[in-house]
């Protein structure tokens, strides 16, 4: 079995909820990460999931097209290692692997080198954390579309 295939199995393998339809990526005694909603009622984060799986597709920058099958899997990897120990224990052993984006809104993001997944308490439950979307980041500060995407996806997914 190749590494592929096990990343496949994974997403694949993500239970979603026979009442409201929500996916949830990781779950434990602190924490469940879930997959939010968009305007068009979809989970972004599992896209980007796919991408980085699949590969890059055309319309990303030329770097992120040179990133190679193995370095797309290991960011997923660091990502699912940072999911269990958030959900585990409600923060990551490494502070600053979780970063505010937007206090006011209660936007965090839990970082990975060079990727991003932007989180954010539903309010319904103590333990419901939702991711709304993932993104690569090549500069120094997180590029103001994305922190709008994330409170437009958040938005989208709390007026459901």
């Amino acid at each position: 079995m190749t590494e592929l295939t096990k990343h496949q199995q994974w997403l694949s393998c993500l239970s979603t909820c026979g009442i409201c339809g929500r996916v949830t990526i990781e779950e434990g005694p602190c924490k469940r990460l879930e997959a939010a909603w968009d305007v068009n009622g979809d989970h972004p984060i599992l896209g980007w999931f796919e991408r980085l799986i699949d590969g890059p597709w055309d319309d990303e920058p030329r770097w992120l097209q040179r990133l190679g099958r193995d370095a797309r899997l290991e960011i997923l990897s660091d990502l699912a290692i940072r999911f269990e120990a958030y959900c585990q224990t409600g923060h990551l052993p490494v502070p600053r692997e979780l970063n505010t984006l937007d206090a006011a809104a209660g936007l965090l993001e839990i970082k990975v080198p060079r990727a991003r997944v932007p989180i954010y308490d539903s309010g319904e439950e103590y333990r419901s954390t939702r991711c709304t979307h993932g993104f690569y980041k090549n500069q120094q500060q997180t590029p103001r579309t994305q922190i709008s995407k994330g409170l437009a996806i958040m938005r989208a997914d709390r007026s459901r």
